[in-house]
């Protein structure tokens, strides 16, 4: 193996240890909006039925997909740069 080829394979290899880190990250960030949006949707059960506040419940309710809309853009967002 020639020092040009050795030269090229490091740099795919590190091409490939960075795409991994950035898709870890990724995972990360989009586990926390998913984990927000699922709290939100217990938070809403809990006022609407435990709490009886039906007008709090059904607006703590329409977070969920407000959530999920951003961690889309954020993820659209990241992929086009």
């Amino acid at each position: 193996m020639s020092l040009f080829e050795s030269s090229q394979s490091n740099a795919a290899t590190q091409n490939n240890q960075q795409n991994q880190q950035s898709q870890i990250e990724e995972a990360k960030g989009t586990d926390l909006f998913l984990f927000a949006s699922l709290a939100s949707i217990a938070f809403s059960l809990y006022e609407y039925y435990v709490q009886g506040n039906a007008e709090r419940g059904l607006f703590v309710g329409q977070w969920p997909q407000t959530i999920l809309a951003m961690a889309l853009y954020l993820r659209q967002r990241r992929q086009n740069n």
